[in-house]
């Protein structure tokens, strides 16, 4: 039984040109294994079946796999909201910030709010919109006052 490679030309046997890889999606994952599935079911020869075992283990990991991406979606998920609770904590405190393209001293102040951007939680400091990550100091009062902000 002849086997042509992934994306030859069954008349001519000749392979396409090849292209930079792209970073496989679940979804086209699983495409591709029930593509491959089909193919080598419609392909193997009746006297002499695949082992059950084999074809069963296949599946089987293939489920595994399924499973785990959407184990790394819902974890993913968890960590972003943890994030925006994280920073929704720093609501009506007083804090200083860093510049990361040049580490000069940022935007100080009372927190007013929090906004998710590209799944990345932001604080608005007065009219300073600043990535949580930005953060350097958190105190419940402005320095110097002694007063609760």
């Amino acid at each position: 039984m002849s086997v042509n490679t992934i994306g030859a030309n069954a008349a001519t046997g000749t392979g396409s040109t090849p292209t930079a890889p792209s970073a496989p999606t679940a979804q086209s994952m699983q495409d591709e294994f029930l593509q491959l599935l089909t193919t080598q079911l419609k392909n193997q020869d009746p006297l002499s079946p695949v082992d059950q075992t084999q074809m069963l283990s296949q599946l089987a990991q293939f489920s595994s796999l399924e499973q785990m991406t959407n184990l790394n979606t819902t974890m993913s998920s968890a960590a972003q909201f943890g994030g925006l609770t994280q920073s929704a904590g720093l609501i009506g405190k007083y804090v200083t910030t860093y510049n990361p393209s040049d580490g000069s001293a940022g935007p100080s102040g009372t927190v007013s709010s929090v906004v998710m951007k590209n799944n990345v939680p932001y604080l608005q400091i007065g009219t300073d919109t600043i990535a949580a990550s930005q953060v350097l100091t958190v105190s419940a009062s402005a320095p110097g006052t002694g007063q609760t902000v």
